[in-house]
């Protein structure tokens, strides 16, 4: 697969960096429809399945809540909590794997260091009730 042109990619970086400032400033959706714009410009782009994780882990987090107000941990995960297949252990450990390794290589130094850090930690937590069980 050859690299994409120059322009593309630097398009790509101005998009993440359009992302990151959204995602600090809580707007969850418009940095997820930005990092997805820089995956299509270059699906290499560095950091921007990190940011899209989590912007999604945070919006789902906000969205869907248990009866005690907690965020739905399977929702959290990135799974159905409404069907019983995608419930399997072996799929939700797949899930929680690859969100905490996304989740977990982002650099500190960071201005979103502290929402995908937030969204590491919901992570962790939706896997430690789940695991419980």
């Amino acid at each position: 697969m050859d690299p994409p042109p120059a322009g593309t990619r630097r398009q790509a970086e101005q998009w993440m960096k359009v992302a990151e400032k959204l995602l600090v400033a809580n707007d969850l959706e418009g940095c997820k429809e930005f990092c997805s714009q820089a995956l299509a410009a270059d699906s290499r782009t560095p950091g921007a399945e990190d940011l899209r994780a989590a912007a999604d882990v945070l919006l789902t987090a906000q969205r869907r809540r248990m009866p005690n107000g907690q965020p739905d941990p399977y929702a959290v995960l990135g799974v159905d909590p409404g069907n019983p297949a995608s419930r399997h252990p072996d799929i939700v450990h797949s899930s929680y794997r690859r969100l905490s390794l996304l989740l977990n290589r982002s650099h500190p130094d960071s201005p979103s260091s502290a929402s995908v850090a937030e969204a590491a930690r919901l992570v962790a937590a939706a896997w430690a009730l789940i695991s419980l069980n």
